[in-house]
């Protein structure tokens, strides 16, 4: 089920988000329909700006079925005047703290969660998971498009990575690309078109009404619409077969909608016995550009009834960075503590301590390997451990990473 999963977000993503070449060769029924669903969640928050805008937006509604020419010559010019005044950025903003669920209808695989983890300069590094897989999506949002530079899939931490060198200028997607007009067509990147086709589209959805600009691609097979909010990003979105022999039809619409930041759930590794572990599914509260040395020494250095403190009080976490092999596409993380947590040396539970923490920080990066140090030294703790440059990784036994999950 994962693997069917990752196959309808990661090609899903290639129509919305993708800017990686080997998406645009995925079966096509996966490509076309599939990738159209994903297109749904391309979003950003801000509902208290979209009421600002929206009474001004619905007067200017665009409709094929004006009473007149009139009316119709109207309706478009003051559809003009409204937006002149907005730009492509109003309809994607770069939203702090921004997690959304979006609810799908059609396949299996179509809701969706997105978090904004980091924003840098006019980028986002957005986040999305459909329960079966996560990908990583780097926006680059301007007055003038949005355009995704760089997607990586499997992504599934909070983290923030270097892709600078990885980013292909002639490989990328245009979501949106102004001036928001009716009529305003743009080339994808993907061989498609986008257009405008309405402005002033109420919308309404689980999370409330707002006032959109509908945007439409027909891809030949599906025609893909979607409905923008001005400052909250899409918020609707539906892609619908165009063979009458074999009906299909996705629809994704904003369930819910944070600017404080979100839960992240992590996978947090317990003793409980001297060679017994167990899994709990705790989480951290976390927000755009956090840091996750602080989030993990917090939640290792808690307890309660069942569940022993891992860390130290007086160690902390400071630093965690991965990296990838090109060659081999392995990945191994890189924690960095500081001298207290060789006070582990002196707790019964002190090996089996540190085998939790290992545990549980190699499963949330889903790193292959580890390798942890001390003030930039490969980790020694007396009685416990003792790495050196010749021998970095640390070993985690098989018998930790297959405990069982608690049932809560």
């Amino acid at each position: 089920m994962k693997q069917k999963a990752r196959w309808f977000l990661l090609l899903s993503t290639s129509l919305l988000l993708g800017s990686c070449s080997w998406f645009n060769n995925a079966v096509e029924i996966y490509d076309e329909s599939e990738a159209s669903s994903s297109e749904q969640v391309s979003s950003s928050a801000g509902h208290s700006a979209n009421d600002d805008a929206s009474g001004d937006s619905q007067s200017s509604q665009s409709s094929p079925e004006a009473e007149s020419d009139t009316d119709d010559e109207a309706s478009e010019s003051s559809s003009s005047e409204v937006t002149s005044a907005l730009t492509v950025a109003d309809y994607f903003p770069l939203t702090t703290g921004y997690a959304s669920e979006f609810a799908g209808t059609g396949n299996e695989y179509a809701s969706f969660s997105r978090t904004y983890d980091y924003i840098e300069d006019d980028t986002i590094y957005m986040r999305t998971n459909n329960g079966g897989t996560s990908v990583l999506e780097m926006v680059e949002v301007t007055e003038d498009a949005v355009r995704v530079v760089y997607t990586q899939p499997e992504y599934y931490a909070h983290e923030k990575i270097d892709a600078a060198a990885l980013i292909d200028p002639e490989n990328t997607e245009t979501l949106l690309e102004g001036p928001i007009a009716l009529g305003q067509s743009w080339e994808t990147g993907l061989g498609t078109t986008r257009e405008i086709t309405a402005i002033g589209v109420p919308m309404s959805t689980q999370n409330g009404l707002y006032d959109t600009i509908e945007v439409t691609e027909d891809t030949g097979d599906f025609v893909n619409k979607e409905y923008y909010a001005a400052g909250v990003g899409l918020v609707y979105a539906s892609s619908e077969s165009t063979d009458p022999d074999a009906p299909y039809t996705v629809v994704q619409d904003l369930a819910e909608l944070s600017t404080e930041g979100w839960a992240e759930p992590v996978s947090v590794y317990y003793p409980v016995a001297k060679d017994g572990y167990t899994q709990a599914n705790e989480s951290v509260n976390i927000t755009t550009n956090d840091d996750m040395t602080a989030a993990f020494t917090s939640l290792f250095q808690s307890e309660n009834d069942s569940r022993p403190q891992l860390l130290p009080a007086d160690a902390a976490i400071q630093s965690l960075t991965t990296e990838t092999n090109e060659e081999t596409f392995e990945k191994t993380l890189y924690v960095d503590f500081s001298s207290g947590i060789t006070a582990l040396a002196d707790d019964e539970w002190g090996m089996q301590k540190l085998n939790s923490i290992m545990a549980s920080l190699k499963s949330y990066y889903n790193a292959d390997y580890i390798e942890p140090r001390i003030d930039g030294d490969p980790i020694e703790i007396d009685g416990l451990v003792g790495l050196n440059e010749a021998n970095p990784v640390f070993e985690i036994p098989e018998s930790v990473m297959n405990a069982s999950m608690i049932e809560e």
